[in-house]
């Protein structure tokens, strides 16, 4: 199956985990000096991983769902 098509499942995954998780979206911004994605990250972060994880559709999805939030949870345990 066609790599994009991983790629695009992991991101679907990972936009449904923020929406999930917060119960919406919240849009990229400039604060202070600070570039905050927003979910425009965790859409990033989704497609990296199913298009690494290219073994199945519901792989790709569930990696990108779990992705971003382990991502999330590796930087608030190191104090970045």
């Amino acid at each position: 199956m066609n790599l994009l098509v991983f790629a695009i499942v992991g991101a679907l995954g990972a936009v449904i985990s923020d929406m999930v998780g917060d119960g919406y979206l919240e849009l990229p911004k400039i604060s202070r000096g600070k570039f905050y994605p927003g979910f425009i990250g965790g859409l990033i972060i989704g497609a990296v991983v199913g298009y690494l994880v290219d073994q199945s559709l519901l792989i790709a999805f569930s990696m990108g769902y779990i992705g971003k939030e382990g991502i999330d949870l590796i930087i608030k345990k190191s104090g970045i």
